[in-house]
């Protein structure tokens, strides 16, 4: 470039990157070469002095960066321990019911041994009995049939309504007995109706009858055995 005052001014810019000279003051040495080689002019070196100073990095001011500390969360693991469930099987009650045993109930009836235990008998009836263990007592009649005889047994009989004014007769016998017997009826003060020994047709056994029984009178029947036999028998009552 001319100026006008004939003085070629040339502008020459130095880039010196950080860290290729050391700190200090420094020539630089720059000789121009014109670019025209019809351009012969001679301008000489150009020195140039340079100063490399050390600029102090800015100082970083330290951020405090907050240190998270982790905080070890307490994660409780809940490991189930199974439940062991008893299955309880209720055992049933066995609820014994008594068994009620019915122990009968045994009647013993005293020996007909008396008038005062005369064993009371419905007429029509059929009993079997016994004159076992029985004496004839010094009170008591004795039948006009028959001899050698004792252990006499004593029953009464109560005559019932009459199902007919022909059924008034009162028969007493020992048929089918195999005790040779004695019988002898008598009415309610004692007095004998009739008297049996060995009764035709029966063999040893006996029978005796009385006509015109009274409804609701009383009558004494006596069996004894012959020569004081003793033994059971069947007394049959009949209307």
């Amino acid at each position: 470039m001319l100026t006008p005052a004939g003085t070629f001014l040339a502008y020459c810019t130095i880039d010196v990157s950080p860290g290729t000279l050391p700190l200090g003051t420094h020539n630089i040495v720059a000789t121009y070469t014109p670019a025209d080689a019809d351009f012969a002019a001679s301008f000489g070196t150009m020195v140039e002095q340079i100063v490399v100073e050390a600029t102090p990095k800015p100082t970083a001011t330290p951020t405090n960066t907050p240190t998270i500390t982790q905080t070890p969360t307490n994660t409780r693991t809940v490991t189930q321990t199974p439940t062991n469930t008893r299955t309880v099987t209720p055992t049933p009650t066995i609820t014994q019911t008594p068994t009620t045993t019915r122990t009968p109930t045994i009647t013993r009836t005293p020996k007909p041994d008396s008038l005062g235990a005369a064993l009371v008998v419905n007429a029509p009836s059929v009993i079997h009995t016994t004159n076992v263990g029985m004496t004839l007592g010094s009170g008591e009649p004795v039948p006009s049939c028959g001899s050698s005889v004792g252990s006499s047994a004593w029953f009464k009989i109560a005559i019932p309504s009459l199902a007919s004014p022909l059924s008034n007769t009162l028969t007493v016998t020992t048929a089918g007995s195999t005790l040779d017997t004695v019988v002898a009826l008598y009415d309610s003060s004692l007095a004998e109706l009739d008297c049996s020994d060995d009764y035709p047709g029966l063999g040893v056994q006996s029978l005796v009858r009385s006509v015109g029984v009274i409804v609701g009178e009383i009558y004494w029947v006596q069996v004894l055995g012959f020569n004081s036999a003793q033994g059971t028998f069947t007394l049959s009552t009949l209307l």
